[in-house]
Order: structure tokens, then C-alpha cells, then sequence
């Protein structure tokens, strides 16, 4: 291959001259960013940012689109005791006089696992500056943008510290230290306070309470003494009953003081799913909270947040706990059934501290599950104490096990001073590797979030500067920025048309999207460069968006085969970054295959629909047809192309794969291969229609392909009749294994009494599907013809709810009789008509058959199907068509379902209007 020019980057620098690369997209914010790690990206494909006053929500399959709020208002101040006013002057009480109450923002951020809200989509956890822990869900039902807020998690403290008569505080007042020369990231946010002038500041403000006070008298109520942790009353009577000392009133402040959260992953115990949340104080304690997974969903309407509770408190350093964070336990068997039907229950926590002491904790999920509310003292156990006190502010901390089943876990520290640490633990929890960078920054780290697959660290501080490190051996080894985004521009890189890149002055928070290829970070803007009259009140602050999957790392490409050597490449991109990309997609789809992760492929379609664009069809069908092989290698005995597969090989293959593999094989030929069909070509028995159906051998993708308007290539007629052959066959796959396992369900139940009640709501689902699949028999695998038979005549003397012995569906609009004539539609049949007329074009359930009612349904992106019922739990985690048998019959139809498109593996939500924000799975 001759020698290939890479393209010419212009650069994208700050004042200082340093150069950055350019952004694919990029977002205006109203409110300014202020605390480290102020932005993260959701399970299901949001981008959240703190931004001041309010949270942002984006979607970043388009930034400048829709987007929603969450507004922080001002809470009712919590009463925790009276000083007496002798006790003003105590040095302890000095943070709270000099505090001066301002417009409540936002602390720290954090989204929840998938499937906590009520419509199965995530929770949003915000601790704001007045020291309150709210949650926020989705405004799916509501129809409007801003975020409805359905808990706060700071009352259940409160309640729990009263009940106790804040005991607790008793442990937090001997140990804490309090020290008024603490520097924090924004001097504007903690006081700073010279040992001199503390007599002034005291004397000023014993006279300016004083004047408060006798303003105050005549009403007899609370003076706010700042910062939520309390007040001083004028009644005498309450002032001898709840009178406390300085150092109590400050130490069940801290208590009660919030500053970082973090979600951790779902667990399972007793057949229930559990999430737990983690809220760093003042008081150097970690609050735990316990969350139920809802047992059900609903898309009608919102329900109460499920059973939640607080826990109790874990006592984990000497001073405020500015960083947590969450990871599974690493082994082979972390995440996977065991013996006894549930999951490994070791839960890892890792805490950093303002005095510069980070702690790694584990847990057991199975006791937390099952620990009554309020316990008080959490059983979490120290592993051990990664980094010891040096007095130098932990700013950010990041905790990951790359991949199910590793056998390593990974952390990074960032501290106040700019530098960044790294280690590596084995399933036994000792270092197998350390890094450390001094002068990674030259000022506060403010994000840090491990690569895909923990080889690639990337961080951002205030000095203005995003850097990438490869974690090899013992150190930290700084990587050039991929410039991909240069090629994949969406949008103009600077934020409006008269406000210069160069004003964009430090950043405060880096996240990765869920496949790893893409990159957000939130950035200020220097408020001297900015007009006063127009852009300072509309231009706080920015979201920019990276693809990051072009990342090189020293000798990736050594290993390398000769298979991505030879596909023809674009001008603006170098083989390697090709490559890489490959690479990247390749790993990226790998890791989704696990089930227990939520799939999102919208970073996967939009770097392939790049690199399409770019470099043409070959490229893209060439790592879409290396994943497909590694899926099926062990059934391929002839390594076969996948994508030039004949039907009868494919169909040996699709017998073995998971349904999480379908799944993803199905989005990637709907959305990738087949893009620009449309759904109705596509879904159902009339995409069969549209068959060539006198071709059904191998093809070989050495055709050229057909030019396409706009540039490129599309495949040729021969190959889009055989990919639509692939995907009517992989989603009939799909549907013969859900309707065999709920028919095999309910067969082995038929003779239990206790489940008669669940089998009779079910007649009509059943009865549709042993109807559809006796039907169909000739394209229906025998045993799936053998659970109908036996269902369909089974029910022959059952009357259904109309009282007929076959269920009769009236159309929607009509009353008309509706046959069983597609899986996908159904046509009513008018009795004034003749039976050959038809009428109502109406809509069938994708998972029962059923024909959807006139209300709101789960809707698929996707493939835009529609249900009202929704698949079980179960279906997801099967491996293969075999592991229908070995699933247990009373499971099946108990466990909740997911509100997750049985097709296509995403999540389903409300059809919304394209003015309000939506997630983009795909």
C-alpha cells in the first residue's frame, strides 16, 4: 500500500497556545459548572451536567436538540439544635457565620443503573449546595421538559438521626478535626480565612446577630445561620430544651452535610434486585441507601419509587469524603448465577478523603439486602487503606472491573495538587501494579474515567488541559488525543458564531459513553472575554462531545493480522487510525454481548455510519463480518463470511447464539447494512414479499457495489436480498424462542391450582400464540410445534373472558372481528362487509400477539414496534435454543419483566414529540 497523507488538523487551543482537538459537537449551557466531576452519561444513553442552578440533560445523538432540566430549589433548613449566645465566638461556629446564602446549585451528580425508575429507565441523584440528596426521574408521562423530583433521601437522615438523638455525632465530634486554612477548587465555595483577622470576623458578626436577633424577636422564629445545618432561636423555652455546644452543633452539621454520591451496579438477592447508593458528609461517614427494583412497569402513568430505605452509616475517614465509587467484585464467577440461583455478592467501595486518604471497602450484597432500615453501623469490611493521609485534597476517584468475569480490578486517583495514581488488584486483593504521575496537572484533577477495557485512563483539570495515559507496567505513559473528531463534525466546533474557542478556560468533568468510543466533557468560559450584554447571560459554560475509538496505544498494532491491511481508506485517515477503529468497534461489541450490561449502540452506528462515509461500504461490512465470525467460529466449520452466509448455514449458527447476540445482529443490519430501508420492508411477513426467492446461495462480497447519490457505495441487489433474508430469519429466531419458552411455561403449570390465576390472565396471549405458530408450522422448529399442539387442544373447553371457546379481538375503532392473520398487524373485518374487505389497520403486541388498546405503549426506536405487555426476564439471559429446557417453568411467568424490545435488545420507553427529550438507544 502506497503512502497515505493524514489530514491537517488546524488545532483547537486555548490563549496559552495549547492545542486540543477539535470537537464533533459542541453545547452552550446557561448555568456555569463549579465542582469537579460535574457531568455523566446514563445506561440509557443521557449525558446529565451540573450547570449552576440547574441539571442539564442531553442527548447526545443530538446535542443542539432537545433537552431537559432539573431545577434546585431552596429546601426547608433542618433543625439540629441552639447554641447559646455566649458560645457565638467559639472558633467552631466561625464556617457558619461567614457563610452568606446564595441561589442553591448543584454539588455532585450521578445516574442511577437502568431499570430504577418506574418506566424502567434511570434515576438522576443530585446532592445540591444547601445539602440536600434529591432524585429525579424522567418527565415520560408528563409531557414536559423539566425533571420531576420524587425523593429526598436527606429526610430519611434527618428521620433517622432524631429517632437516635444524633448519637452518632458523638463519634464524628472526637474524631474530626477542623482546619480554616483548607483550600478547595473555587475559593469562591470555601471560606478561606487567615488566623488574624478570625478575632474581626468574630466581633463583626456577634454584632451583626445581635441586630438580627432583636429585628427577629418579636416573632419568635428561626435565624438561618447558613448552609442548611441549622439555626438559632430567640424562644428561651426552646433554647433550654434543644441547647447544644459548639462542637455538637458542627459535628451533627457534617453529619448532615452531602457532597458526593455514586450509584452502585444492580445486585441480586432472593430473587430481587437491589441498587445501593453511596453519599459522602462532612462528618467523614459514607451513607448507604438501599433500593428495590421495581417488580413492575408502567408507561401510562408514573408510580411511587420503590421500596427504598436508609441503611446506616459507614465511619470511614477523619475528614469529608469527596470521592465514591462502586464496582463489582473481580473473579471469574463476579456477576454470574451460582449454585443457588443468585449472583456473586462481594461489592467493592472505594472512599478518597479531603486529607488526601482513599480506602477500598467490601461488602456483601446478600446481608445488605437483607438489613431492616436504620440498622445504624454498616458490616462493610476495609480491605485495605490504598493511600495515606498527606493532606492533599482527593478530587477525583475512579473505581472499574473492565470486563465480566476479569480477574483484576482498577483504580485512579486525582488530587488537588494534579497528580494521578493508578493501581491494579487481583481477586485477593493485592496491588499487582502501581503508577503514578506527580504533574499530570498543574492544578485540581476534576475527572477521571478508565477506557473501555482499563488499559486507557483519561483526566481533565483545572490547568485547561484533557490528557489520555495508558496504564502499562508501572507507569502512566502519556498518550497523543485522538483527532478523530475532526472527521466526524456534526456541528461547528465553536460555540457560537462570535464567541472564540480560546475563552473556553478549564474544564470540570470528563464521562465515556456506554461503548466507550465516545467522549463528553464540560468546560467554563472565561467571563472577561465574553460580551456583558449578550453572550455572559446566555454563556456560562459547554458540553463538548470526542470520538475517542481511534485511541492508539504503543504496539496495539504489532499483533495485528493482514485482514484490515488491504480495505481501501480515505485520504483524511491514516491505516492505523483505521485500524484502531476496527479494534475498538470489535471490543466494544464484545463487551455488550454480556447481558447483564444495558445495550446501547448508538456510539457503535454512529462510528460505523462515520467510517462508511469515509471510507466506504468494504469497511464497514468488513468489522461487521469479523464480529459475526467470532460469534459463530465454533458452529462456521467452513469460516464462511457471515454476511454472505446461505439460509441453511445461517441457521445453524442462530440455533447457538444468544439472544443478546440476535439481538445485536438485528439492530446492526436494521440500522447499518439495510439502513436505508424502511421499517414496513423490513418487519414481519411482509418483508418476506419483498424476497428474491430464487436466490438462496452463498454470495461473495468481492462485488464492487452500486454507486449511491451522494458518494460511496450500496450493496447490490443480491446482497440486500440476502442480508433481509438474515434478519427476517434472526428476528423469527427471536420470536420462536419467546413464544416457546412461555408456552413451555405454561404447560408444566397447567396442573399446579396455585398458578391457575396467572394461566387464566394469560388465556388469550397463549391461545394467539399456539394459533400463530400452528399456522406457520412449516418454518417452526418441531418442538415449538409440539408445546402448541399440546396448548391449542388443551384449551379447547376453556370459555375465554367473552365467552367463546377461541378468543375474539374487536377492533379499536370499530368492534369489528380482528383475525390472526401477521405477528406484526391486523386488519379488522367488517360484519356489514364482506369478509374479503378490510378495514382498521391496527397494531399487534410484539411480545403476546395481542392487538394494542387505544392507550400508551412501550415503543422500540428501533425496529418501531409497539407492546403492551412485556417480555420476561429470562428470555434475555438465554445462551442458546437448547437453554429453553433448563429454564424453570414457575420463573418464567413470576419474575418481572424488563421494558427491553425482545428484537432488538434496547430499551423501550413512550413514543414521544420531537420537541421533548428522548433517549437514543441506537
Amino acid at each position: 500500500m502506497g503512502h497515505v497523507e493524514p489530514l491537517e488538523f488546524t488545532g483547537y487551543g486555548d490563549e496559552d497556545g495549547h492545542t486540543f482537538p477539535s470537537p464533533s459537537s459542541t453545547l452552550a449551557l446557561v448555568g456555569a459548572p463549579t465542582f469537579p466531576n460535574s457531568i455523566k452519561w446514563s445506561e440509557d444513553n443521557l449525558i446529565a451536567v451540573a450547570s449552576g442552578h440547574l441539571v442539564t440533560i442531553l442527548n447526545p445523538a443530538s446535542l443542539s436538540g432537545p433537552r431537559g432540566y432539573a431545577s434546585i430549589l431552596q429546601s426547608q433548613i433542618f433543625d439540629i439544635g441552639t447554641v447559646k449566645r455566649e458560645d457565638l465566638s467559639d472558633s467552631v461556629l466561625l464556617p457558619f457565620r461567614l457563610w452568606r446564602e446564595g441561589r442553591v446549585g448543584v454539588r455532585a451528580l450521578d445516574w442511577s443503573p437502568q431499570g430504577l425508575a418506574s418506566n424502567g429507565s434511570c434515576l438522576l441523584g443530585v446532592c445540591t449546595t444547601d445539602f440536600r440528596i434529591k432524585l429525579y426521574r424522567a418527565p415520560f408521562c408528563d409531557y414536559k421538559a423539566e425533571w420531576v423530583e420524587v425523593a429526598d433521601l436527606s429526610e430519611l437522615i434527618y428521620a433517622y438521626c432524631l429517632e437516635k438523638e444524633f448519637k452518632e455525632t458523638e463519634v464524628c465530634k472526637n474524631k474530626l478535626t477542623y482546619n480554616f486554612r483548607q483550600t478547595w477548587i473555587q475559593k469562591e465555595n470555601w471560606c478561606l480565612v487567615e488566623k488574624n483577622v478570625q478575632s474581626f470576623c468574630i466581633e463583626f458578626f456577634l454584632q451583626m446577630s445581635k441586630f438580627l436577633r432583636q429585628k427577629q424577636a418579636k416573632a419568635g422564629n428561626l435565624l438561618d445561620m447558613g448552609g442548611g445545618g441549622g439555626a438559632f432561636k430567640n424562644s428561651s423555652e426552646e433554647h433550654s430544651e434543644r441547647v447544644v455546644t459548639p462542637s455538637t452543633y458542627a459535628a451533627r452539621h457534617s453529619l448532615m452535610s452531602p457532597l458526593v454520591l455514586a450509584w452502585s451496579p444492580k445486585w441480586h438477592a432472593n430473587d430481587q434486585g437491589f441498587v445501593f447508593c453511596a453519599v459522602g458528609t462532612r462528618a467523614g461517614s459514607v451513607s448507604v441507601f438501599r433500593f428495590a427494583v421495581p417488580i413492575s412497569y408502567s408507561i401510562e402513568k408514573a408510580l411511587p419509587l420503590s421500596d427504598f430505605c436508609f441503611l446506616g452509616f459507614l465511619r470511614a475517614h477523619k475528614s469529608w469524603v469527596t470521592s465514591v465509587s462502586w464496582a463489582s467484585c473481580p473473579g471469574p464467577h463476579a456477576g454470574t448465577p451460582n449454585s443457588d440461583g443468585g449472583f456473586e455478592n462481594t461489592m467493592l467501595l472505594a472512599t478518597g478523603c479531603a486529607d488526601g486518604s482513599v480506602k477500598l471497602w467490601s461488602g456483601d450484597s446478600q446481608i445488605l439486602a437483607s438489613l431492616p432500615s436504620c440498622s445504624g453501623v454498616l458490616p462493610f469490611t476495609l480491605l485495605r487503606q490504598v493511600v495515606e493521609a498527606d493532606l492533599v485534597l482527593v478530587s477525583s476517584l475512579t473505581l472499574s472491573v473492565p470486563t465480566r468475569g476479569s480477574t483484576k480490578a482498577l483504580m485512579a486517583v486525582g488530587k488537588g495538587s494534579g497528580c494521578i495514581s493508578a493501581w491494579e488488584f487481583d481477586v485477593s486483593w493485592c496491588c499487582t501494579r502501581i503508577a503514578c504521575q506527580l504533574k499530570a496537572h498543574d492544578q485540581v484533577v476534576t475527572g477521571l474515567t478508565w477506557g473501555g477495557d482499563g488499559r486507557c485512563l483519561y483526566s481533565c483539570g483545572q490547568d485547561n488541559h484533557l490528557k489520555s495515559w495508558e496504564f502499562m507496567g508501572s507507569e502512566l505513559s502519556g498518550l497523543p488525543f485522538p483527532d478523530c473528531s475532526a472527521l466526524f463534525v456534526s456541528e461547528t466546533p465553536q460555540v457560537s458564531s462570535d464567541l472564540p474557542a480560546s475563552a473556553l478556560d478549564r474544564f470540570y468533568g470528563v464521562t465515556l459513553s456506554p461503548g466507550c468510543l465516545a467522549m463528553a466533557v464540560v468546560r467554563g468560559i472565561a467571563s472577561e472575554m465574553l460580551d456583558p450584554m449578550y453572550q455572559s447571560r446566555t454563556q456560562k459554560g459547554v458540553v463538548q462531545l470526542f470520538w475517542v475509538g481511534g485511541q492508539r496505544f504503543k504496539g496495539l498494532l504489532a499483533n495485528m493480522g493482514d485482514s484490515m491491511v488491504e480495505i481501501p481508506i480515505a485520504k483524511s485517515l491514516w491505516p492505523e487510525d483505521l485500524a484502531n477503529w476496527g479494534l475498538q468497534i470489535a471490543s466494544t461489541l464484545h463487551h455488550m454481548e454480556d447481558y447483564t450490561e444495558a445495550l446501547v449502540l448508538w456510539d457503535v452506528i454512529a462510528a460505523l455510519s462515520f467510517l462508511k462515509s469515509l471510507a466506504g461500504i468494504q469497511v464497514m461490512v468488513s468489522i461487521i463480518s469479523g464480529w459475526l465470525q467470532s460469534c459463530w467460529k465454533e458452529h462456521n466449520h467452513f469460516m464462511i463470511d457471515p454476511l454472505c452466509m446461505s439460509v441453511g448455514s445461517l441457521q445453524l449458527c442462530l440455533a447457538n447464539a444468544s439472544c443478546r447476540q440476535l439481538q445485536m445482529a438485528c439492530v446492526i443490519y436494521r440500522r447499518m447494512l439495510l439502513g436505508h430501508s424502511k421499517f414496513e420492508e423490513l418487519s414481519g411477513e411482509s418483508s418476506r414479499e419483498n424476497w428474491d426467492t430464487g436466490t438462496d446461495e452463498t454470495i461473495h462480497m468481492g462485488l464492487p457495489g452500486i454507486p449511491r447519490e451522494g458518494g460511496g457505495l450500496a450493496p447490490t441487489s443480491e446482497q440486500e436480498q440476502l442480508w433481509k433474508k438474515h434478519l427476517w430469519h434472526m428476528e423469527h429466531e427471536l420470536r420462536q424462542r419467546l413464544i416457546l419458552l412461555t408456552l413451555s411455561a405454561a404447560a408444566s403449570l397447567e396442573g399446579a391450582e396455585h398458578e391457575q390465576d396467572v394461566l387464566k390472565d394469560k388465556s388469550t396471549e397463549l391461545w394467539l400464540m399456539a394459533d400463530w405458530v400452528l399456522a406457520n408450522g412449516s418454518v417452526i422448529f418441531p418442538e415449538l410445534l409440539e408445546v402448541a399442539a399440546h396448548i391449542r387442544y388443551s384449551s379447547d373447553d376453556i370459555r375465554f373472558p367473552s365467552g367463546e371457546l377461541r378468543p375474539l379481538e374487536s377492533c379499536t375503532f370499530c368492534d369489528a372481528v380482528v383475525p390472526l392473520t401477521s405477528p406484526e398487524v391486523a386488519y379488522c373485518h367488517s360484519v356489514e362487509l364482506n369478509s374479503d374487505d378490510i378495514n382498521h389497520k391496527l397494531l399487534r403486541c410484539a411480545v403476546s400477539l395481542q392487538v394494542c388498546p387505544a392507550v400508551p405503549s412501550w415503543y422500540c426506536s428501533c425496529c418501531a414496534r409497539w407492546a403492551t405487555k412485556l417480555a420476561p426476564a429470562l428470555f434475555f439471559t438465554l445462551l442458546s435454543r437448547k437453554n429453553i429446557k433448563q429454564v424453570s417453568s414457575s420463573l418464567v411467568l413470576q419474575q418481572p419483566a424488563l421494558p427491553t424490545c425482545p428484537f432488538c435488545g434496547v430499551s423501550l420507553h413512550r413514543f414521544l414529540p420531537d420537541f421533548l427529550l428522548s433517549p437514543t438507544a441506537v
